[in-house]
């Protein structure tokens, strides 16, 4: 199963057989000439990929790692994401990393001629994906004007204006999300729009991180 990126949003690609495959068909030997007459090889099957409408996974962009030299791109992944009994969710998402042709890094390096095989062991350790402990909404704060996560200092005080992501996620209206042009206007699909809000869940997750 393959799957095509927008906005985003994975879209899933299936596989199709257009034409079924047909088998050889042996010849009859023929004992005068001592070769084998009349028969057929193998025909493949014809396939086709196409788009099945189902979203099937969420990704975004980040920013590449600071302290990596190689030129890259990353993005992070949901992996899981659930609803506690509080509602609170717990998400878990990894971090790839791909060239910037699009290419993963993993694979640029190992079919890379230049590289020796002890530089392609220590960038393949670096370019690895990874997947992020779990990371929960709770005790998490957000300022919704900025959408910038913040943590409680020392004594428990949040920054002015910083509330419970939870809350945030909550109470978020739909004119805000277009407002920021996170959401299209035009966009009424309601499961949509609660991908797009685990999709800033996700970035938060990043932005915790520090990654």
């Amino acid at each position: 199963m393959g799957a095509i990126n927008r906005n985003g949003i994975l879209y899933e690609v299936l596989t199709r057989v257009v034409t079924p495959a047909i088998p050889a068909v042996p010849g009859t030997f023929n004992p005068e000439t001592g070769q084998f007459e009349g028969g057929s090889p193998e025909v493949p099957a014809v396939t086709e990929e196409y788009e099945s409408g189902a979203q099937c996974g969420l990704i975004s962009a980040i920013p590449p790692s600071a302290l990596i030299t190689i030129e890259h791109t990353r993005t992070v992944r949901m992996i899981e994401c659930t609803d506690q009994e509080d509602l609170h969710k717990v998400m878990t998402v990894q971090i790839d990393h791909w060239a910037p042709d699009g290419t993963p890094m993993i694979d640029k390096i190992i079919n890379d001629p230049t590289l020796s095989a002890d530089a392609k062991e220590q960038q393949k350790k670096l370019f690895a994906s990874y997947r992020l402990a779990p990371k929960s909404t709770r005790d998490s704060w957000i300022i919704p004007s900025t959408m910038e996560m913040v943590k409680p200092d020392a004594d428990g005080n949040v920054p002015e204006g910083a509330i419970p992501e939870r809350i945030f996620y909550q109470n978020l209206p739909d004119t805000a999300l277009i407002a920021q042009g996170i959401v299209s206007e035009e966009e009424l699909r309601s499961q949509q729009r609660v991908y797009i809000m685990m999709k800033i869940g996700m970035l938060g997750i990043v932005a915790r991180a520090g990654i």
